[in-house]
C-alpha cells in the first residue's frame, strides 16, 4: 500500500511494545492478517508477522492486478481518513478488507488494516475465466483459495466490530505517539508564555483536556523527560537568562519571579541541577560578560 504524498507528507510515530502483542493476538485468534501502516503507507508491523497471502500473490503477479490493489487500498485509506471512521470493502481479488485510521491528538498517524480473508466459498467467476485463459488450469488458484482464513458472513460483523474496538484501544491507551507530538508542543509553548507563573499538571489537564497520566506519558515518549522535569528545566533556564542579562540579579526576587516562593528551596533545586549555587553562577555569567 502506498499513499499519495500529495495526501500529507510521513509522520513519525512511536509504537509501543503492546501494539506488537494487540496484533499478534487478534492474528491467532482469527487466522487473519492485520497490519499497522504510516500515513505514507510503510509497513510498520503485522500481527504474527504474518507475509501476503499466497492467493493474493497470484491474483496480483499473474494476473497482473497489483496496481488494481494498490490503488483500492490508496483510496479506502483515503475514504478513512476523510471520514475518520472504518472503511469496509472487497478487494479487487474478491476477498474482504477493512481499514481503519490511528488518530492521535487529532492527527492521523497512521492506518490499522484486516484482509486476505474470504466470506465465500467460490472464486469470482471472471478472476477463474482470466486465469484459466492464461494457464489453462486453475488448480493452483483454487489451492490457494481454500487456505484464506473463511469467515461466515454472519460473523462478519462482529469481526468488524472487534477490529474497531481494538483500534481504538490501541488509541485510547497511548500506544501510539508522535514525535513532536503537537500536545507536548502546545504544552512547551504554554510554559514558555507563562513560565513565572506557578504551573501545575492539572492546569495543563485543563489546557488540554487530557488526563494527567496520558500527559506525562507523552511528556516522557517525546522528550525523554517527565513533566516536572521539563517544566522545572524551563525556569531554571529561564533564571540563568536573568542572571545574565539582569542589571544587579537578586536570588530572591529571581526565585519569587519563577514561582519559588521559598528562596533557599530554588537554591536547593538550582544547585542540585546546575552543580553550582546561584551566587556562583551570578558571578560566573558576570565574569563571561566581562
Amino acid at each position: 500500500m502506498e499513499l499519495s504524498h500529495a495526501m500529507k507528507s510521513a509522520i513519525d510515530i512511536i509504537l509501543r511494545n503492546d501494539v506488537q502483542e494487540v496484533l499478534d493476538y487478534f492474528a491467532a485468534c482469527f487466522n487473519i492478517k492485520i497490519t499497522f501502516f504510516s500515513f505514507d503507507g510503510k509497513e510498520l508491523t503485522t500481527g504474527m508477522n504474518r507475509s501476503g497471502a499466497e492467493y493474493c500473490r497470484l491474483i496480483q503477479t499473474k494476473l497482473d492486478r497489483l496496481s488494481f490493489c494498490t490503488r483500492m487500498d490508496r483510496e479506502k485509506c483515503a475514504e478513512s481518513a476523510r471520514t475518520k471512521s472504518m472503511a469496509v470493502y472487497q478487494c479487487h481479488a474478491g476477498l474482504m478488507e477493512a481499514v481503519m485510521p490511528v488518530i492521535v491528538d487529532g492527527q492521523i498517524a497512521g492506518f490499522i488494516m484486516i484482509g486476505q480473508f474470504r466470506t465465500s466459498d467460490s472464486i469470482q467467476p471472471h478472476l477463474l475465466k482470466q486465469y484459466k485463459r492464461k494457464f489453462g488450469a486453475v488448480k493452483e488458484l483454487r489451492a490457494a483459495f481454500y487456505r484464506l482464513p473463511y469467515v461466515p458472513e454472519k460473523n462478519l460483523s462482529n469481526i468488524l466490530g472487534l477490529f474497531s474496538v481494538i483500534v481504538r484501544y490501541i488509541v485510547s491507551s497511548n500506544m501510539v505517539s508522535l514525535k513532536g507530538n503537537l500536545l507536548v508542543e502546545k504544552t512547551l509553548e504554554y510554559l514558555k508564555a507563562n513560565i513565572e507563573k506557578t504551573i501545575s499538571l492539572s492546569d495543563i489537564e485543563t489546557l488540554t483536556g487530557k488526563s494527567a497520566s496520558t500527559i506525562s506519558h507523552l511528556f516522557k515518549s517525546t522528550t525523554g523527560k517527565s513533566f516536572k522535569e521539563t517544566l522545572l528545566d524551563m525556569k531554571l533556564s529561564k533564571a540563568d537568562a536573568y542572571f545574565r542579562t539582569a542589571p544587579s540579579p537578586n536570588v530572591r526576587e529571581i526565585a519569587k519571579r519563577l514561582g519559588f516562593e521559598d528562596p533557599f528551596y530554588f537554591s536547593r533545586i538550582y544547585k542540585k541541577y546546575r552543580k553550582m549555587s546561584p551566587r556562583d553562577a551570578i558571578r560566573d555569567s558576570r565574569s563571561v560578560a566581562r
